[in-house]
């Protein structure tokens, strides 16, 4: 599939951020996993793990190279190193990024292939639930993030099957 040079260079770094959230949320989850805020990295981690097959497809479908790069893997070991007290300014900083990063999505969506709407509205959508999450983390209400991470899944469950089709 021909893709519109724009779309490809935005959503590779989505790729690329969205592999990226993939390791630091596992790596966050093994240092939290016996804290309050394990519940919150669980269920972040699940949103990843869940939405990765679909990715996976979108990707081959438009011809995308998803590879994990060198300076990944060793930017989330160093987040994923840095002191817990330091965690509540990294949500709050993630959570402002993420926001800003809602409206490159949303740019991004009206450029990409048409036929693949429901996979951009999904990228949008995905993103705003980690706005979301990120406040209710910010606000130590990590099983209301965990609620509608599982919210969320049961209710993009079709997407994953839809994209095997591909």
């Amino acid at each position: 599939m021909h893709l519109q040079s724009e779309f490809e260079t935005g959503f590779k770094e989505e790729v690329s951020n969205r592999t990226y959230a993939h390791l630091v949320t596992k790596k966050l989850l093994s240092r939290t996993s016996s804290s309050e805020m394990g519940i919150f990295w669980r269920a972040y981690h699940q949103l990843e793990e869940f939405q990765a097959p679909l990715y996976s497809n979108i990707c081959k479908r438009w011809g995308i190279d998803k590879s994990v790069g060198l300076s990944q893997k060793i930017k989330s070991s160093l987040i994923a190193c840095a002191p817990r007290f330091l965690f509540s300014g990294m949500l709050v900083s993630t959570k402002k990024a993420t926001e800003e990063y809602v409206d490159t999505l949303k740019s991004l969506a009206k450029i990409g292939p048409k036929s693949d709407k429901w996979f951009l509205d999904y990228m949008v959508a995905q993103e705003s639930l980690q706005v979301h999450m990120l406040n209710l983390a910010i606000e130590k209400r990590y099983t209301e993030a965990s609620a509608e991470v599982s919210t969320f899944i049961k209710e993009h469950q079709f997407l994953i099957e839809a994209s095997d089709e591909y």
